[in-house]
């Protein structure tokens, strides 16, 4: 069975949609973790809690209800997440981009500029004189 992979996009808080929250308990969502703020008591959430992208990709079986409710808003425009590997980017039915998470944000990464061989950096200062 094939898994969907997403990390947390922008400031976007999406819940798990089949996570059911109970009264007290911290919200679920897709990507994220909580960091309780500092009045937090009792293990509850803090009305001052964070909920910074994790490292880690979430993922779900990909005929599951999660991922029929993601993919549904992926297919409506709405793209919250990011896809974590070019099979769920498939899925989603858009480009494949690869993030990071720099200061519990995920970002797209910026991909090196290519680097002239010495050769072909000689060549070209040659023909232009």
């Amino acid at each position: 069975m094939s898994k969907l992979r997403f990390y947390a996009k922008d400031d976007d808080l999406v819940y798990v949609p089949t996570s059911v929250r109970m009264s007290g308990q911290a919200p679920q969502y897709i990507g994220r973790r909580i960091e309780r703020g500092n009045d937090a008591r009792d293990g509850k959430t803090a009305k001052n809690a964070t909920f910074p992208a994790t490292n880690e990709a979430w993922e779900c079986d990909a005929d599951s209800a999660d991922a029929l409710e993601i993919l549904n808003r992926f297919r409506r425009g709405k793209r919250p997440l990011w896809p974590a590997d070019a099979e769920t980017a498939l899925a989603c039915g858009v480009e494949f981009v690869k993030v990071e998470v720099k200061d519990g944000v995920a970002v797209p990464v910026k991909s090196a500029a290519p680097v002239l061989s010495s050769s072909k950096s000689r060549a070209s200062a040659g023909s232009d004189s």
